[in-house]
């Protein structure tokens, strides 16, 4: 019912003439119908973009696809992201897995620029944007900025990719330079046990003694704290050994005492 009457609005071309009386209320009538379905079939907050063509089923379409269905660079690369990370569930038949992957080919060709009435004029275009996408998807978390700043290009062209591959690549080495001598200069005011002037780890290291990314040994604190700690400790077993020393201090003074006491005493008798 929803489908057949919704296509004869949408595909059916124009009203017919005003003459034909009988046809002109056969089409008002599915018109209505149409827009009914649209209507029920759309939620509230949906229904705030066609509030000014909510008697037209053809306009009503034609504004919900140019609200979801927005052919850019970033929409087509999240379909054929999604598409290539399709896999089997564990509880769903071939024929349903060949359907989910036909209905994502599908998305993507709605997403699609329609420049021209065919995909692709060359296979090569098609590779090319295949190798965009690698590039893009290839990216880690460290580019994730620079990422999200690639799919919001006006086009995925290939060429311009390399173009901003290579800038970030340059921008990313000075970036780190800059912070290598930051950390060289603030190392002459720091206290004991602060990176030394060599220094040359990135802002991305990741640390050897706590195993943690984002600062290197030189820069780590739980490092630094470790060391207080195994100072503290030294400190007492020190200090005991220095207390054992007056002991046989006294000690020996004491003998050398009563050595010299009874020398002098054998010297004094007659």
């Amino acid at each position: 019912m929803y489908e057949g009457t919704l296509a004869a609005c949408l595909w059916q071309g124009d009203s017919p003439p005003a003459s034909q009386a009988e046809e002109q209320a056969k089409w008002d009538q599915k018109q209505d119908k149409a827009v009914g379905e649209l209507f029920l079939h759309c939620s509230a907050d949906q229904r705030l973009h066609f509030e000014d063509v909510q008697d037209d089923p053809i306009k009503i379409w034609t504004t919900l696809e140019s609200t979801h269905v927005q052919q850019l660079p970033a929409t087509c690369f999240n379909a054929w992201n999604d598409f290539f990370t399709i896999r089997k569930r564990p509880d769903e038949s071939l024929s349903t897995l060949i359907a989910r992957i036909e209905e994502g080919m599908a998305k993507i060709q709605r997403l699609r620029p329609q420049d021209s009435s065919k995909p692709y004029s060359r296979l090569s275009d098609l590779d090319a944007e295949l190798v965009s996408m690698a590039m893009i998807r290839a990216l880690g978390e460290n580019y994730a900025q620079f990422a999200s700043s690639l799919i919001l290009l006006k086009s995925l062209d290939q060429k311009e990719l390399k173009a901003a591959f290579l800038a970030e690549e340059t921008q990313h080495h000075q970036r780190a330079d800059a912070l290598g001598v930051s950390s060289s200069d603030s190392a002459l005011f720091s206290a004991p046990g602060a990176p030394p002037s060599s220094c040359k780890c990135g802002a991305n290291a990741i640390c050897d003694f706590c195993e943690k990314a984002g600062h290197c040994v030189h820069k780590c604190f739980a490092m630094q704290r470790a060391r207080e700690v195994h100072k503290t400790r030294q400190a007492p077993n020190q200090s005991g050994k220095s207390g054992k020393r007056p002991r046989n201090a006294n000690k020996a003074s004491e003998a050398t005492q009563c050595g010299i006491v009874r020398q002098h005493t054998v010297r004094a008798r007659p």
